[in-house]
């Protein structure tokens, strides 16, 4: 165990809340999940419909139960100029009014280990910042110690992050060890999901809730293979997401759920369907409120 790895347990054991974990993340395909509920790994048959999960781990990437990710409620605020220190950590005990809570969205920021590639998935891109690789230091794994300040799977808890290592004892990548603390609360602000933890200047309020279902945004388009796609709900509604091609022959369905007012992200994975011409066809209770064409190219 390296000298950091002693020095931030010893800190730890001085904080009467906070817990050290470590995580082995070394696989490039499997997700690690944690449960703040149960302070323990879990194992999860479907992650992206399940709230008995909060963070997941996957080589550097940590990802939150929400947006692309799962059904949950969660989130991440992240502060890169308070950076966490002993004492920041140990006094910090209500979530700053400033905070912004961002859910997990698709980023090309995964290394295929066999293609050597930078490939597509789902995570946090505010905790994608907790380090760096130096490329030109046999590949490296830097800190950041950025604030980090989880929203459970649940929209309920608040749950202070401190990612502080990248490495086993025996110097292996991909073990992460962190400091957590659920001693923090938040009192104040709405965010555009409709849990605590948004600025209330910057959020949606009551006289400005959207006022259509409608499909927002896709990209890129032409895509290969991940379309993105933002949208608006109305009102807490069953939303299902469908795909047809150009002779309106049904091509798949990629999200159903209900869900409250606010903007949302999702994702389409084509990779198992012909370059060509789509419809992304969005509905409402059974009902096609917005339709948008998108093209695959390979």
């Amino acid at each position: 165990m390296n000298y950091i790895t002693i020095y931030i347990i010893i800190i730890a054991s001085l904080f009467s809340q906070a817990e050290y974990v470590e995580i082995d993340a070394s696989s490039y395909n499997d997700w690690v999940y944690f449960s703040f509920l149960t302070q323990s790994e879990v194992v999860i048959s479907d992650p992206e419909s399940s709230i008995g999960w909060d963070i997941a781990f996957m080589r550097n990437h940590i990802k939150t139960n929400s947006g692309t990710s799962g059904i949950g409620a969660g989130g991440v605020f992240m502060d890169s100029e308070n950076i966490w220190t002993n004492e920041l950590f140990d006094s910090l005990t209500e979530v700053p009014l400033y905070a912004k809570f961002e859910v997990d969205t698709m980023m090309n920021t995964f290394y295929d280990i066999i293609t050597h590639t930078m490939s597509w998935g789902s995570t946090s891109s505010q905790l994608e910042t907790w380090g760096w690789f130096d490329f030109d230091n046999n590949y490296t794994f830097n800190l950041t110690n950025h604030q980090f300040i989880i929203r459970s799977a649940n929209g309920n808890g608040f749950i202070k992050l401190w990612p502080f290592n990248y490495y086993s004892e025996s110097g292996s990548s991909g073990h992460i060890s962190f400091l957590y603390d659920m001693n923090i609360d938040c009192n104040h602000g709405m965010d555009q999901f409709g849990y605590c933890g948004g600025n209330p200047s910057l959020d949606i309020k009551e006289n400005n809730l959207p006022k259509e279902y409608a499909i927002s945004s896709t990209y890129p388009n032409p895509f290969n293979p991940v379309l993105n796609f933002d949208y608006i709900v109305k009102e807490r509604s069953k939303v299902v997401f469908k795909v047809f091609d150009l002779s309106g022959k049904f091509i798949d369905e990629i999200f159903d759920q209900y869900q409250n007012s606010g903007k949302y992200k999702f994702h389409w994975d084509a990779k198992n369907y012909p370059s060509g011409h789509y419809f992304l066809q969005m509905f409402i209770d059974g009902k096609i409120v917005d339709n948008k064409k998108v093209i695959y190219l390979k």
